[in-house]
């Protein structure tokens, strides 16, 4: 998995030592994606002197993962999570089952109708503020724009 051995840069190697209690949680992320030439060291080192993707040093983290995919295309996917806090917790061991490529997948269906309706309601709040979320990822897809064949 070399997701889990992506090499901190100077500014990643500040949280190294921030606990992650992973068992529960309280926040979930709506998934969206954009294609990106994910195999062009140039956007990468781009997004990086924009300080985006700036945890990791490049040519062993986001590049390095790219490069190692079977796929002979240049274009790839690049996710924006858009994370929301819960006014309650899932549980790994209750709610949870292993997903791919280190993620995980809600599988309890009491968990997923309840979730379901929060979002409905409008029970959740976003973490970052959407304004400042479509700022950031307006500026992720100016510079992706860039690079893009």
């Amino acid at each position: 998995k070399d997701y889990d051995n992506y090499e901190p840069s100077e500014i990643g190697r500040l949280y190294l030592n921030k606990p992650i209690i992973n068992d529960r949680t309280k926040h979930i992320a709506n998934l969206e994606y954009i294609i990106v030439p994910g195999k062009s060291n140039d956007l990468w080192q781009a997004l990086y002197e924009e300080h985006e993707f700036d945890l990791w040093v490049i040519e062993k983290g986001p590049l390095k993962h790219f490069l190692k995919q079977k796929n002979t295309e240049t274009k790839m996917y690049l996710w924006f999570l858009r994370v929301f806090e819960m006014p309650f917790e899932i549980i790994k061991s209750d709610d949870f089952r292993p997903g791919t490529m280190g993620n995980f997948t809600i599988t309890n269906e009491a968990t997923l109708e309840k979730i379901r309706a929060g979002f409905k309601n409008g029970e959740f709040k976003q973490v970052v503020p959407e304004d400042e979320y479509l700022a950031r990822r307006n500026k992720i897809e100016g510079i992706v724009s860039k690079y893009m064949k």
